[in-house]
């Protein structure tokens, strides 16, 4: 292969030249990119000639067919680089991660790599060809051997990667909880008491609460250390209901209704009570949102239910520091290239439904040339360098 100078350490950098890009969906959503739409997409850029058009981009400037590009191939990805020249500054045309490439193959002196289309999905078969010149046959061929190479090599670290955390997440539903002393929370200790506070204060603390049908909350008498209330809302209006502890510790309501805890009342008024006009349900908490240790924001209830659901949404998701783990255990795998540049692709990887992703890549492949990122209107990508679609119907 014509090499390119500059790589860096641990990458490859060849000379090529850039054809433009063709759209290359699959008919089937689910099936892999291959051979026949590599071939589609080279009949189509023969019958496209986008070299006379749009010269604000250097490439055109230059001389769209004459200028040579260094592609350099790394473990990370697959970057595209536009030389500097008198007048122009070094350019990055095109920074890939490899878990993006579904298939490579040569014709002639022809490189072609099919892209997974970014923000589309798993299962929805997206992709763009990309089209590049070799110096000769032969160098196409061992650029594509190279790729198929080390795209095999993300794709065997990404499965190894997620094969231990797999099994890290199975082994940890399998375990047993330890068997430990429940924990018998006093009633000066629930985050629905309030301690001593005012009738005023508590109607504060409930309407500025938009003093929702049941929201209550339980507090001691400013001047009696027997005497409690059990504060709540209903239909806007505050209530108080008043309950006395005797000398034995039994708490009792002025209807004669007792218990034997101030916990057991609020147990008991969770359900239709004669003693009440509504059921109690949400509690104001005794600690400013994010202050309580035990991590129970002022509306439990609520935000219980938020936190679930958004720990549900997020269920999938791995945690980078056990990808770090999982990293430390593994070494570098080679599944080699097949025949054809052929590729153990797995479009899951770039789906965030599956709990992959940009932050779930990056800490397993690393970032190629530190992240850099194309400007739009460099980009490989833009709109200028597309020959239309495989079926030809498209205009470029």
């Amino acid at each position: 292969m014509a090499a390119a100078a500059g790589a860096a350490a641990g990458s490859t950098s060849v000379t090529v030249m850039y054809k433009g890009y063709v759209y290359a969906d699959t008919k089937v959503p689910t099936a892999r990119p291959g051979i026949e739409q590599i071939k589609r997409s080279h009949d189509q850029m023969l019958k496209k000639n986008i070299k006379e058009t749009r010269q604000e981009h250097p490439l055109f400037v230059r001389g769209f067919d004459k200028t040579k590009l260094n592609m350099e191939i790394s473990p990370s990805g697959v970057c595209v680089i536009l030389p500097a020249d008198k007048k122009t500054a070094e350019q990055c045309l095109m920074n890939q991660p490899l878990h993006r490439i579904a298939y490579c193959a040569a014709i002639a002196k022809n490189v072609y790599i099919m892209l997974k289309r970014a923000g589309s999905g798993a299962k929805d078969g997206k992709y763009k060809c990309h089209g590049f010149v070799s110096a000769s046959d032969a160098d196409a061929i061992e650029l594509c051997k190279l790729l198929s190479r080390v795209t095999n090599e993300a794709f065997a670290r990404l499965r190894h990667v997620t094969r231990l955390l797999e099994a890290k997440k199975r082994a940890a539903l399998k375990k047993k909880p330890d068997v430990v002393a429940r924990k018998v929370t006093v009633d000066f200790e629930q985050p629905w008491f309030h301690g001593k506070l005012s009738r005023p204060e508590a109607e504060k603390m409930l309407l500025g609460a938009s003093a929702t049908n049941g929201l209550f909350l339980v507090r001691q008498s400013e001047r009696s250390e027997t005497d409690f209330a059990l504060s709540f809302s209903y239909n806007k209006r505050c209530y108080h209901n008043r309950i006395m502890q005797d000398a034995t510790g039994i708490f009792k309501n002025t209807k004669g209704t007792s218990w034997g805890s101030l916990s057991l009342m609020v147990a008991d008024y969770g359900s239709p009570h004669e003693d009440m006009q509504t059921i109690i349900t949400e509690y104001v908490g005794n600690k400013p949102v994010g202050t309580d240790e035990e991590g129970a924001p002022s509306y439990m209830n609520v935000a219980l239910v938020q936190d679930q659901a958004r720990a549900l949404k997020e269920g999938n998701k791995f945690s980078m520091s056990d990808v770090k783990d999982a990293l430390s255990e593994i070494g570098t795998g080679n599944e080699g290239p097949g025949a054809d540049g052929d590729i153990a692709y797995d479009p899951i990887y770039d789906d965030n439904r599956f709990g992959f992703g940009d932050d779930f890549i990056q800490q397993t492949l690393g970032l190629m040339k530190g992240g850099m990122k194309p400007a739009p209107e460099m980009d490989l990508d833009n709109v200028m360098f597309s020959c239309g679609e495989i079926d030809g119907e498209a205009d470029c």
